[in-house]
């Protein structure tokens, strides 16, 4: 079994047991969380008995107290609707509501208020206005006490003092005229209460003088004398009394509207006392019956507590099933648990195996690659690259078999790395079939000493055939002429008959005849003049199928800076790498281009 295998079995196993292991602590976790369901067990069912008993006294409450709530609901529904008919009823009593049901008696107010105006107007054209004015300030004032029915028989009374204040002739009013001048030319001391007897003297002694006057018309100015006092005597006796009802009407009419305004207020406050009586009473009643409901309620409610029995047989089943359940997947997980660490054992017992045997394997790799003296002729591009610590796994880098580029961040990167591939080189090739130039001008080569020695013990032939360091402008003059002489040597072996020279190496290893060396060049910082010379460009492209391989180790920043150059030699060259902090990532052209020359331009 080779590494690859037995990293895969390894790898494979490894899976097994870590989910082997994954599957054994969920097993531990769910017995974990099932003892805890075990511990709580007895705190869960006091909860739910609690609770259970909690609701049952609920629903037993509820029932003895059921016709107490219903009771309450009713009352609550009547006190309710006593409230809203007592407001709305009290909202319906106002002084305007009320004032409007009086609307007859106020009409008829008017009514009077109308006519006694029209009896003064008929009064002051049956007198005078001025003797009307004289003789109601002669009455005395009376206070009257109305009625509705008053009130009728004085609108009546008006009507017909209105038809005899019609009647009553001018001639009449022309003498009353000449009275009341007569009236002004008498003493003011002349009493108002005894004015009417006054009218009457004076009317008296009119017909005296006249009588006096002749005896020849005594008799016919007798009679029309006598008539006509009689008729005057008669006529003010009514205009009198008219003139009496009506100042006392228009005196007590102001009374009669405030006695009407007084009914009215009397009537708000005597409806709203009806209503009081009524209402409040009865509200009164059903809140008490509210009142007493609830204490009854409240009683039965405590009556109910003591009375009530919980049984808790079915909470004791359920406890009991759940216990059951518990023991049957606690058996279960058991035997899993017992099982799966079985399988636990073995995986890990196998793990280490692999492990063990993974780890001879990489030892003996590493003496493959870094020990003894390479015997074969065909390149093996395989490189060991780094040993994975974590992993335990070894990494790689392939050779393209074609120029490289690499770009670098760090000098001391570079030196260890040739120092590998140099080091494998020697151990996979043939002496005679490898051929390794350093080419350093800044740092004259000297981390690469070690590989000049003159010990030929381990390499025969020598090593000085193998590698050397090119530090001096004379040797690489030399190596550049060199190289071109070997490119069209190796062309004209080569590509006569064959496309590359592992083709070409294992047709001569069949003929047992020379095969052609690997020629492997590590060019370090070089200078522009080396990296522009047609030659090095020529080697680059074509090289890699001739077995000349070039790699260039350049800085990155410097890499920047050489603008058209840098971009003819990604042109040439094969394959462009990374070397940063001891590790390799290969990168596309474009990307270098995109990434690193873009950012100079």
């Amino acid at each position: 079994m080779n590494y690859t295998e037995l990293k895969k079995s390894y790898d494979t196993v490894r899976r097994e047991q870590l989910n082997a292991d994954k599957e054994l602590t969920r097993i531990s976790k769910e017995l974990k969380d099932l003892q805890q369901q075990y511990d709580s067990i007895d705190s869960t069912y006091e909860k739910s008995e609690a609770s259970f008993r909690n609701k049952e006294l609920e629903l037993f409450r509820n029932k003895v107290i059921q016709p107490y709530k219903e009771k309450d609901l009713k009352l609550q529904k009547r006190l309710e609707k006593l409230k809203e008919t007592y407001s709305k009823k009290k909202g319906e009593i106002t002084y305007d509501k009320l004032l409007s049901q009086y609307s007859s008696k106020q009409e008829i107010l008017a009514d009077v208020r109308e006519e006694s105006k029209i009896v003064r107007n008929c009064l002051e054209k049956a007198v005078g206005e001025k003797f009307y004015n004289k003789l109601v300030n002669s009455l005395a004032s009376q206070e009257i006490q109305f009625t509705e029915s008053n009130l009728d028989t004085l609108i009546k009374y008006f009507n017909e003092s209105e038809d005899v204040l019609a009647g009553m002739d001018n001639e009449g009013s022309r003498l009353i005229t000449a009275l009341e001048n007569f009236e002004n030319s008498l003493s003011d001391s002349d009493s108002n209460e005894d004015f009417d007897k006054i009218r009457i003297g004076s009317s008296v002694a009119i017909a005296c003088a006249l009588l006096l006057a002749g005896n020849i018309t005594l008799p016919i100015i007798a009679i029309g004398l006598s008539t006509y006092a009689a008729f005057t005597v008669f006529r003010n006796y009514k205009i009198y009394r008219i003139l009496i009802v009506q100042k006392a009407v228009q005196e007590n009419i102001d009374n009669i509207d405030e006695l009407l305004k007084k009914q009215v207020e009397d009537e708000v406050n005597k409806q709203l006392q009806e209503l009081d009586d009524k209402f409040i009473p009865e509200i009164a009643k059903t809140e008490n019956a509210l009142e007493s409901n609830n204490q009854e309620m409240q009683n039965v409610l405590s009556k109910a507590d003591s009375e009530f029995v919980f049984d808790d047989s079915v909470i004791k089943l359920r406890k009991n099933a759940e216990i059951d359940k518990l023991d049957k997947q606690k058996s279960a997980l058991m035997v899993q648990q017992s099982q799966q660490k079985e399988l636990v054992d073995k995986k890990t017992e196998r793990v280490k195996e692999l492990g063990k045997q993974l780890n001879d394997m990489l030892n003996d790799l590493q003496n493959q690659y870094f020990k003894g003296v390479g015997t074969s002729k065909i390149f093996d591009p395989t490189f060991l690259f780094d040993i994975d610590p974590v992993r335990n796994k070894p990494i790689f880098f392939k050779h393209p078999q074609t120029s490289c580029l690499f770009l670098y961040s760090n000098l001391e990167d570079v030196p260890n790395f040739i120092r590998l591939l140099s080091l494998e080189l020697r151990v996979k090739l043939n002496p005679f079939s490898l051929v390794i130039t350093v080419i350093d001008m800044k740092n004259m080569g000297q981390d690469y000493v070690y590989f000049t020695s003159d010990d030929s013990e381990d390499l025969p032939g020598g090593t000085k055939s193998v590698f050397s360091i090119v530090a001096l402008e004379e040797d690489l003059k030399n190596s550049m002429n060199k190289l071109s002489t070997d490119l069209l040597r190796r062309q004209s072996n080569i590509r006569r008959e064959f496309t590359t020279i592992k083709v070409y190496n294992e047709r001569m290893i069949e003929l047992k005849s020379l095969t052609e060396s690997y020629h492997f060049m590590f060019v370090i910082d070089p200078e522009t003049n080396y990296l522009t010379n047609s030659d090095v460009t020529k080697a680059l492209r074509v090289g890699g199928d001739l077995g000349v391989f070039q790699h260039l180790f350049i800085n990155k920043e410097e890499f920047k800076g050489l603008g058209d150059t840098a971009v003819s030699i990604l042109d040439a060259i094969g394959r462009v790498y990374y070397l940063d902090d001891g590790k390799l990532f290969e990168r596309a052209k474009d990307f270098v281009v995109e990434n690193l020359l873009s950012d100079n331009s």
